[in-house]
């Protein structure tokens, strides 16, 4: 039987054969399509993409590498053609940018670890941050990637700004919340936090943080803000009140905030910022204060002049009464009792004068020690022996210059203050030091602060100040005695604050309700001009038939003049305005020698009758007489007039200072 195929088996084969021939053109034809698939891909991809082939020395450690293939979007970064660039090395495709130095830790790396590796780097030679994968694969890798350096540029931008933002916010002291709607959580800034004296993580994140703070008097209102707010949301809002400090005190807030929606409208975050204005409020409440003081000023000189009007013809016709009269009587004992009614009215009216600044201060060396001494004598003769007085004085506490009874009158006041907070049982403790430091808030008040200042503190284990009094204790008139059935008058710490304003000092307090208080007064212990006080000399306080002129609008000062005057043996002429007063002067059959005249008179008042007396008899001199107490009138009364007499005035003071003004005039 012969080996050969037969016919069949042959055809069989060829079709076999034809088979296989059409199975290989229609791989072939798949992967031509595959390739044209990855060609066009790697044509059109947005991304750069480029294969290199390692370069190796004789042992075989990676040397540099050539460029294989790169398609269009590498070769537009790089501004070559590929026909430029293929087959040459790494260095010779980027000249002068030292790329093969950047880049072989990245490369020694793909091929160490023999897996695709993600790396991110700067590259000068195209000024790019590029953000890469590359492949390793045989002797070559492919690296494929982005440029992602306007992304890092604004990242960069973005920090940098933040951070700005952030040194801006610091350095204004702004505290920044957000207040998510839907959990109740808010987020609390550092700085917000630090405006209250808290760390980063004693404050929690939710709203009952600020809720619980804020003063009781403010919370009502700052949640009505709020709340209307988020019921018609409408651009931004603004709010201030009061929030708790870590110490207890209170701080002025100034808020705003605005809503945060999503696209639907639906509120999802409420943003805003806190900014202390404590020292704000501060200027705005010394500025209030001062507008109070001079109201009250104005009204208390008019009162001071109507009232000493009154008290002037009680005291002097209590005063002439009681000469005639047998001290024996009960006559006597009657009037004493008006006069000493008077004299405390008197003394009233003193103290309203005192704290609207329209009493006159004689300022001198003063002693503040012997001052302390002093008011420590009229305390343990006067203190319970329940009270424990401690007196600690420093041993170099220079001397001032000051008025040193109104400064007795400021520390008795303090202390009186401090042992009635302790309904006489406690620890009362007066101290004296001296600082070249003052409190920040007194730069507030002291415009030219002096180099050093002594330091007087008055300390209590009284029952304290609650914190939203603290603002009123130095109104005039307000006191908190009446509240326990006590009687006050409301003056003490309202004379207190203006003796130590009118010195150049600052008094600052500091009070625990249940705890006590503590007033410490700074009181500048430099250089000061004294002011000159006149002369002290025995005086002949009684006429011999001089003439005086008396000048007031009042009938009753007029009368009360003439019974004194004539009772001091001078003889009296008596005019009731300025333009008679003129006449009198001119016309008058007697020579007048000395001029009293009231200073608050209609159409003339008393300095401008001093002025048109010195045209007329310029030696003549003049007294001025006045109820009306005046800033003015005080600072220039030792210079221009012969005399000043406040009224309401005694014999002996008005024996004084005529008898001077007539001596004056002997002398001229």
């Amino acid at each position: 039987m012969s080996g050969k195929p037969s016919y069949e088996e042959l055809q069989q084969q060829v079709e076999d054969l034809n088979q296989q021939v059409v199975n290989y053109k229609s791989r072939l034809e798949s992967l031509e399509n595959k390739q044209d698939l990855h060609k066009q891909l790697f044509e059109h991809l947005l991304y750069e993409v480029h294969v290199w082939e390692l370069v190796r020395d004789d042992t075989g450690e990676i040397k540099t590498w050539k460029l294989v293939d790169a398609n269009p979007a590498a070769l537009k970064v790089w501004n070559k053609k590929l026909s430029e660039v293929v087959g040459k090395i790494t260095d010779e495709v980027f000249p002068g940018s030292r790329a093969t130095e950047t880049f072989l830790p990245v490369v020694k790396k793909i091929f160490r670890d023999n897996k695709p590796h993600h790396w991110e780097q700067y590259f000068e030679g195209t000024q790019q941050t590029l953000l890469m994968v590359s492949i390793p694969f045989g002797n070559m890798f492919i690296s494929t990637g982005m440029d992602v350096t306007e992304l890092r540029t604004a990242h960069s931008d973005r920090k940098e700004a933040m951070l700005q933002l952030n040194e801006a916010i610091s350095a204004a002291r702004v505290g920044l919340w957000d207040w998510d709607l839907k959990t109740d959580k808010v987020q609390f800034s550092r700085e917000w936090k630090a405006q209250i004296g808290y760390s980063e993580n004693e404050i929690s994140n939710n709203f009952d943080e600020w809720q619980k703070r804020v003063h009781p008097d403010d919370l009502n209102q700052a949640l009505k803000i709020v709340n209307d707010y988020l019921a018609k949301p409408s651009g931004s809002y603004e709010s201030e009140f009061r929030l708790q400090h870590k110490d207890g005190s209170y701080r002025w807030i100034l808020a705003h905030a605005s809503l945060i929606k999503n696209e639907d409208g639906e509120m999802l975050r409420l943003v805003g910022s806190h900014i202390d204005i404590t020292e704000r409020k501060q200027l705005e409440m010394s500025f209030t204060q001062n507008q109070k003081m001079e109201a009250l000023g104005t009204l208390a000189g008019g009162v001071a002049h109507d009232f000493n009007n009154l008290l002037g013809p009680i005291l002097g016709y209590s005063e002439l009464a009681l000469m005639s009269l047998d001290e024996e009587s009960s006559e006597y004992g009657y009037i004493t009792s008006i006069e000493t009614a008077a004299m405390r009215a008197k003394a009233l009216v003193g103290k309203i004068l005192q704290i609207t600044r329209k009493s006159t201060s004689t300022y001198e060396k003063t002693c503040v020690k012997q001052l302390i001494e002093d008011v420590l004598l009229v305390l343990n003769s006067s203190t319970s022996e329940n009270v424990e007085v401690i007196k600690q004085i420093a041993d170099d506490i220079p001397e001032i210059y000051a008025d040193s009874s109104e400064i007795y009158q400021l520390l008795l006041n303090l202390c009186t203050n401090a042992l009635q907070s302790m309904s006489n049982q406690g620890v009362l403790t007066l101290s004296c030091d001296i600082t070249d430091v003052l409190p920040s808030k007194a730069r507030l008040t002291i415009k030219e602060p002096a180099s050093r200042y002594i330091v007087i503190s008055v300390e209590d284990t009284g029952q304290g100040i609650e914190p939203e009094l603290l603002d009123q204790i130095f109104d005039p008139f307000f006191t908190t005695k009446n509240k326990s059935g006590e009687r006050g008058t409301g003056l003490g710490l309202s004379i207190a604050a203006r003796v130590v304003s009118t010195h150049q000092g600052f008094l600052d307090i500091t009070s625990h309700v249940g705890k006590g208080s503590c007033f410490q007064v700074y009181l500048p212990a430099g250089q000061s001009e004294i002011i000159p006080v006149a002369d002290e000399r025995k005086l002949k306080t009684r006429g011999n038939g001089e003439w005086i002129l008396y000048v007031d609008d009042e009938a009753s000062a007029r009368a009360l003049a003439v019974d004194v005057l004539s009772h001091l043996g001078y003889q009296v002429v008596t005019s009731s305005s300025g333009a008679e007063a003129l006449v009198v002067l001119e016309q008058a059959d007697c020579a007048i020698q000395v001029v009293l005249s009231d200073y608050a008179m209609p159409s003339m008042n008393g300095e401008e009758l001093y002025n048109r007396v010195r045209t007329l008899r310029s030696e003549l001199p003049f007294v001025l007489v006045t109820g009306f107490a005046d800033d003015k009138i005080e600072s220039s009364g030792y210079k221009k007039y012969d005399g000043l007499v406040r009224k309401p005035f005694s014999i002996e003071r008005i024996a004084e200072v005529v008898s001077l003004a007539l001596n004056s005039s002997d002398n001229r």
